[in-house]
């Protein structure tokens, strides 16, 4: 009996104990948990830096230690290649490289401008971003050698990343990051140089992924996305220290829409981050909206609030369009079409006036209208499209509610009218709406 109580105490030893699998599989965890703090830490030490977080010395010492951060990273990198043969942790540091090269042109812009400026916004620089250049002559060898040293550091990253294309690759990355160092703070210089950057990562995008033959691993398709880093640094820039007006906040969410959209379509398969770049995507459609409206002006706010309903309908239908992700689009259909119907509707409801009544109709015959254009792409849209039909039988309900009130109408006109109303509303519901309930099996 012993023996059988301790052969069972063995075995339960054997099974609690974990297999080399389990072991493996929780160091795995604990590495990339330990290089995603790391690279956060890294990222965080470079946005410090460029905040004059190291101060001592002039600036020109100061850029000099990030131009040495950059080169210790791909030190770093290559010793574990080379020496360590771990080539995880070495990929993380030539990725974190790449970032200190966008890092180490946007502080060479900032010295730059010191000296030249093709505009007058020196002087409404804040004190904690201004870098200055004392000796333009000691500052060019410093430009020269920098610029060569980013370019090797570029190519050689590229090279690990995508090798196939990391010529134009790093060609292309060094064009577009030679944008930061051009002298303009205006508000039409920022856009014009933000759209033409974002265009030309589109077009270089889209023509090294017809490169034969190529097949895009995940650093890979992290390299390409990267050429739009140098538009977002200017942007965010903008953002921070210019003086935002409608015509820039216009300009600026519709580039980054742009930027978003050819984003969002290097990926293939649905992850994490491909819905990350999606739901970011969809909330800057909707502020590109609010601002494209705003800057026309519309004296009627609920003529122009019909105006963004319109344009964010015509926006998620881009989206969806553009998007194989069929989780994430029944997810964007279905609480876009909801928030904006029933949102609609219940300001409606509140403020009691007509124009806002017909803004309801329009924002619920929207969400009918995206349902039925995007039928496949969405494999179950069937909240957006309830959404859609009772605030249409709402907004009806409310307009029909106040051309009675206006029209003082007797009780017998009244009650013709709701009996027309009702045979109308049933035609176009056997017409369209059990069309739009049967749209998975069209």
């Amino acid at each position: 009996m012993n023996s059988i109580d301790s052969q069972a105490i063995d075995r339960s030893m054997v099974t609690s104990k974990p297999s080399v699998f389990e072991a493996l599989l929780r160091v795995t965890s604990l590495s990339q948990v330990l290089r995603f703090i790391g690279a956060c830490a890294v990222i965080a030490s470079m946005s410090l830096f460029m905040f004059k977080g190291w101060s001592e010395g002039n600036d020109i010492s100061r850029y000099l230690k990030l131009l040495a951060q950059t080169g210790l990273l791909t030190g770093v990198g290559l010793l574990l290649t080379f020496v360590v043969k771990e080539v995880k942790g070495a990929r993380v540091f030539f990725g974190l490289s790449l970032f200190s090269v966008v890092a180490n042109f946007t502080i060479l812009g900032a010295l730059t401008y010191s000296m030249v400026q093709w505009d007058g916004h020196l002087a409404n620089y804040p004190s904690v971003m201004q870098w200055v250049v004392v000796d333009p002559m000691m500052f060019l060898p410093v430009f020269c050698g920098a610029l060569v040293a980013l370019s090797l550091v570029a190519y050689f990253s590229f090279s690990i990343f995508a090798r196939r294309i990391a010529g134009p690759l790093t060609l292309g990355f060094l064009v577009l990051s030679s944008a930061l160092l051009i002298p303009v703070r205006s508000s039409l210089g920022v856009c014009l140089i933000v759209g033409v950057s974002i265009l030309a990562a589109v077009l270089l995008v889209k023509r090294l992924r017809a490169t034969e033959n190529l097949v895009l691993t995940l650093e890979g398709k992290a390299s390409l996305a990267i050429l739009f880093l140098p538009a977002a640094i200017i942007l965010i820039r903008a953002l921070s220290l210019y003086h935002v007006d409608a015509v820039m906040m216009a300009c600026l969410s519709g580039l980054a829409y742009v930027a978003l959209r050819a984003l969002s379509q290097l990926f293939n398969t649905p992850n994490v981050v491909s819905r990350t770049v999606r739901i970011f995507h969809a909330l800057t459609g909707l502020v590109f909206a609010f601002w494209a409206v705003d800057l026309l002006s519309i004296g009627h706010e609920a003529l122009a609030f019909a105006g963004f309903l319109a344009l964010s309908y015509g926006l998620l239908i881009d989206q969806l369009k553009g998007s194989n992700d069929a989780v994430w689009n029944t997810w964007n259909l279905n609480v876009t079409g909801f928030i904006l119907a029933f949102g609609a509707l219940w300001i409606a409801i509140l403020d009691g006036g007509m124009g806002w009544q017909l803004c309801a109709l329009v924002a619920a015959v929207g969400s009918l209208v995206a349902s039925w254009l995007t039928r496949g792409q969405v494999p179950n849209n069937q909240v957006a499209v309830l959404s859609g039909k009772i605030a249409t039988f709402g907004a009806l309900a409310l307009l029909l509610i106040e051309v009675v009130q206006v029209a003082d109408l007797s009780n017998w006109m009244l009650i013709g009218i709701v009996g027309v109303t009702l045979i109308l509303g049933a035609s176009l519901y056997e017409r369209f709406g059990l069309r739009l309930s049967g749209s998975k099996s069209d």
